[in-house]
């Protein structure tokens, strides 16, 4: 039974406006020998993959593909969701036949259409009656190669005592069931690539490219999934949608068809981890030099034959890797491969002797071995091709050189009998005329119209004759541009040689210059530098002769107070500390105050020596108190932060120090004995003038006469 699915999306779902998949909605009809079983308004894109693998129809059918997703690639994932052996037709055309509506296919094809316009259930049911008679283009979305993988069926992760045992048992396992599906695909005589990553207790994980479609690929091999490993079977997707007739007749049509070129090619290939890949036509012309990660056959193939007809593979190495000859035989072309074993640096050599014409630079080992691969071939057979130039120097003759030249690789014939043979090819077989019980009388359009079409076709048999008489011109044009490119380099080079000499004499005058420039700066940069060594010199001299004079008491270590401030005073015991019984420098004594001096106080200092006479008198006050001397007008030899004072100068400057408080210590006590007796008597009058206000308004507020005694003024200041 054959069931066919129709589907038409409804107003306003579109992915194309919103592309995704939930948003989606279509119409649908189920055919069933020509019977509708099942149908809806409306469906979601999740809900029609489910009526598909229910159903398992041979079409799947719609008037445009992009009503299923918004691009290409999502077209192609949709695919891979339906059951394996449903196709999905467009039944109003491809690209780039054109198109034509539903309403005028169903006219034609006697399917009944609505007057007005048709509903979308209506519209899916009509193109599912289409689909039915083979209507419209079959979607082929995947090549005809499937990819088998094998790997683990989880990550090892950080694992415990036993990681190392269960890694190993993991690849062990993927090492045995490669080679059973290998022997399997092997028993089946499948085609295929294998590439593994190899560890040191079997592999980490398999790739098989099986050059057979998926459904025979899952005849032999099944997915699974187990504690272990896992094994997945996809197909190969298209890079573009490609569309076949669904009545049979033409061959694929491409979405982006392009006029593919029947030109000859010789392509150089190097296989490994990266493949190189080198492309050259029959003049010598790089067309394409490339590297692909992991290429099976298939890519390389496609890659190959978008830019012509491949006549000659050629290897870099004796004997030729399997690879190349398995490429070599999927073409049916010539197979190419040196004498000997040549070295890298051989093949670099020629590669870039070539390639030095076109002013190009190959990088990368796989594409040089791919380029040399293929320039050996094209040296090899280039007096051939010469040869059959000559042979074919016509007008009419031009456009078979490129056939003779493919058939003399490919047939391994002779020149003489490659021409015949094309020729031959070449030639209109003309039907024999077969009488017509009744000639059919042309009507004048008709008559018209056959004219314009056989003219039509007479100019475009020209057109082909003069195109290919132009590639051949432009072939030669290109060889004649080569040589002038080659003369054009070798003047460039002797005129470069010319301007050499006087370019180097320019450039040794500046370089002169410059070192002079330097030599002068250095000079000066010495000279600088001797000064300050004689500097560093004379106070190292003075530094050792202090220290002399330290250990035999002649002078005295100071240490430096550069600021009279909190800060200064703390930066100095960061730097030398401040100890009991130590002297400082005071640079500049001024600023500091009674707290100032307190730190020093603190400390316990032996002496201060004041490098200027302008301490403040709090300061001094406080340090007179604490019976710490300050010393001025001191000999000072000092250096940077290190300072000294002659032993004998500072001990008698204590001393006078010593007696000098003494004094004022005397003058000071005496003065503040007659600021106490002053203070006492001021005190005292101003009690007793209370005293003789208080009994004066007293004896004033009494009315009786008291005998009361009178203090006279006089008795009051001898009081006093």
């Amino acid at each position: 039974m054959t069931t066919i699915v129709g589907i038409d999306i409804l107003a306003g779902t579109s992915s194309q406006k919103i592309p995704s998949m939930n948003r989606n909605r279509f119409a649908v009809v189920v055919l069933e020998e020509g019977n509708i079983i099942e149908s809806n308004n409306s469906i979601s894109t999740r809900e029609l993959i489910r009526i598909c693998r229910q159903h398992e129809p041979k079409y799947l059918s719609m008037d445009n593909i992009f009503e299923l997703e918004s691009n290409s690639s999502r077209v192609i994932h949709f695919c891979s969701l339906l059951p394996l052996e449903t196709r999905i037709i467009q039944v109003t055309g491809a690209p780039p036949d054109g198109f034509e509506p539903v309403n005028r296919l169903a006219k034609r094809y006697g399917i009944p259409y609505p007057t007005q316009h048709a509903n979308p259930l209506q519209t899916a049911e009509i193109i599912c009656r289409l689909a039915e008679k083979n209507v419209g283009y079959i979607l082929m979305p995947f090549e005809e190669e499937t990819e088998i993988k094998i790997s683990r069926a989880r990550a090892i992760g950080p694992g415990g005592w036993s990681q190392q045992r269960y890694s190993r048992k993991m690849r062990g396992e993927i090492l045995n069931l490669t080679r059973e599906i290998e022997k399997q695909l092997q028993d089946h005589k499948m085609d295929y690539d294998l590439e593994v990553r190899k560890t040191e207790y079997g592999y980490d994980n398999a790739v098989f490219r099986v050059y057979s479609s998926l459904v025979n690929a899952r005849k032999v091999v099944k997915p699974y999934k187990g504690e272990l490993i896992r094994v997945t079977i996809a197909p190969i997707r298209k890079k573009r949608l490609e569309f076949i007739p669904a009545s049979g007749g033409r061959g694929r049509l491409s979405s982006d068809m392009s006029r593919r070129s029947e030109r000859g090619l010789i392509v150089g290939i190097d296989p490994g981890p990266n493949t190189g890949i080198a492309v050259l036509n029959f003049a010598g012309k790089i067309l394409l030099i490339d590297s692909l990660r992991s290429a099976a056959r298939g890519d390389i193939i496609r890659l190959i034959t978008n830019l012509g007809d491949p006549t000659l593979v050629a290897a870099d190495v004796t004997p030729p890797p399997d690879f190349v000859i398995k490429i070599s035989k999927m073409l049916k072309t010539g197979l190419y491969y040196p004498e000997r074993l040549y070295s890298s640096s051989e093949k670099n050599q020629l590669v870039d002797n070539y390639t030095s014409n076109e002013n190009r630079k190959i990088k990368g080992a796989h594409k040089k071995d791919a380029l040399f691969a293929a320039i050996k071939a094209y040296n090899k057979f280039g007096d051939l091709f010469e040869k059959i130039n000559k042979a074919l120097t016509s007008p009419e003759d031009l456009p078979l050189r490129n056939l003779v030249k493919q058939v003399v690789i490919k047939e391994d014939m002779n020149i003489q009998e490659a021409i015949v043979e094309v020729r031959s090819r070449q030639q209109v077989i003309e039907r024999p005329e077969v009488p017509l019980e009744k000639e059919v009388e042309l009507t004048a359009v008709e008559k018209e119209l056959t004219e314009k079409i056989e003219s039509l076709k007479e100019l475009i048999e020209r057109q082909s004759t003069h195109i290919e008489n132009l590639e051949d011109l432009n072939e030669k044009l290109y060889e004649e541009a080569k040589q002038l490119r080659k003369d054009n380099k070798e003047l460039k080079r002797k005129i470069q040689k010319a301007t050499d000499k006087k370019t180097l004499e320019l450039k040794r005058d500046r370089t002169i210059k410059t070192k002079d420039d330097e030599l002068d700066f250095l000079r000066g940069k010495v000279k600088s530098l001797d000064k300050e060594l004689t500097k560093v010199k004379g106070i190292i001299t003075d530094l050792k002769r202090m220290i002399v004079m330290g250990s035999n008491k002649i002078v005295v270590p100071l240490k430096v107070i550069f600021e009279f401030s909190r800060e200064g005073i703390e930066r100095t015991i960061e730097r030398v500390n401040i100890e009991p019984f130590d002297v400082v420098l005071l640079l500049n004594p001024s600023g500091g105050g009674q707290k100032t001096a307190e730190m020093l106080i603190e400390k316990e200092v032996k002496a201060v020596v004041c490098a200027q006479n302008n301490i403040s008198n709090q300061a001094m006050e406080a340090f007179i108190q604490a019976d710490i001397p300050v010393l001025f007008q001191m000999p000072i030899r000092q250096i940077d932060d290190i300072a000294v004072t002659y032993y004998e100068d500072l001990e008698q400057a204590i001393t006078s120090w010593e007696e000098q408080r003494k004094l004022i210590l005397g003058e000071k006590t005496e003065e503040k004995l007659g600021i106490l007796i002053a203070e006492y008597q001021s005190k005292r009058k101003a009690e007793l003038e209370q005293i003789y206000k208080n009994e004066r308004k007293r004896k004033d507020a009494s009315p009786a006469i008291r005998p009361v005694k009178t203090i006279e003024k006089k008795e009051i200041e001898e009081e006093k």
